[in-house]
């Protein structure tokens, strides 16, 4: 079976509270979830690679075909155990690498553990 093309969303989460990435992976599967149900979201296939509770930002890997409705579920999310939040995502690519490119401004890369090459 072939695998399915990838998609990477970086984002940045506007709240005034900080989130664990634990917390952060479970709300973005709930989101999915509640929008576009279990089947669904087996296909679409969210997963938090990164997350930095510092800069509040982080890069989600899903199924290419299933981006525009991740980023809909994203920005449909207006809280986060009880606390006003948003999820705003700042640019979609292909791979980690092209977003560490475009988005790499102080050297400080949230993604750089888990964009690894393997050996």
């Amino acid at each position: 079976m072939k695998r399915q093309p990838r998609r990477y969303l970086l984002f940045r989460l506007v709240s005034d509270t900080a989130f664990s990435p634990e917390i952060v992976a479970a709300e973005i599967e709930r989101s999915v979830r509640e929008f576009f149900g279990d089947v669904n979201l087996l296909l679409a296939f969210p997963r938090l690679i990164a997350f930095d509770p510092k800069r509040m930002m982080g890069v989600v890997r899903c199924s290419s075909r299933w981006v525009d409705q991740v980023r809909a579920a994203l920005a449909l999310t207006v809280r986060i155990e009880g606390h006003v939040s948003a999820f705003l995502v700042i640019r979609s690519a292909g791979t980690i690498e092209s977003l560490r490119k475009r988005f790499d401004p102080d050297g400080d890369w949230i993604g750089r553990r888990a964009s690894r090459r393997r050996s």
